[in-house]
């Protein structure tokens, strides 16, 4: 289970967390706040680690936050996994 997300220098992230206390989430927000962009953030973390996709070919320079001069983008997640949930 995702536990918690952290996103830097991404489209309209800088610096931002979210963390999943429960299985369910309500994401709420004014247009513009960045929901869409966290989920292409999930789609894009599971083409990396799931479809073995190139990071280069996930996460490009242009998706970098446009009012900071940084090249770098930093993505963390947590995640739970417990034994029944491991598949074989």
């Amino acid at each position: 289970m995702l536990k918690r997300l952290y996103v830097d220098n991404y489209h309209c992230f800088v610096n931002f967390e979210l963390k999943f206390d429960s299985p369910m989430a309500l994401l709420m927000g004014t247009n513009g706040s960045g929901k869409t962009t966290l989920f292409h953030v999930l789609r894009c973390l599971q083409r990396l680690i799931c479809d073995r996709v190139l990071v280069e070919d996930v996460f490009r320079t242009t998706d970098c936050t446009r009012w900071l001069s940084l090249q770098e983008q930093k993505f963390e997640v947590d995640v739970e996994v417990r034994e029944d949930d491991q598949r074989n």
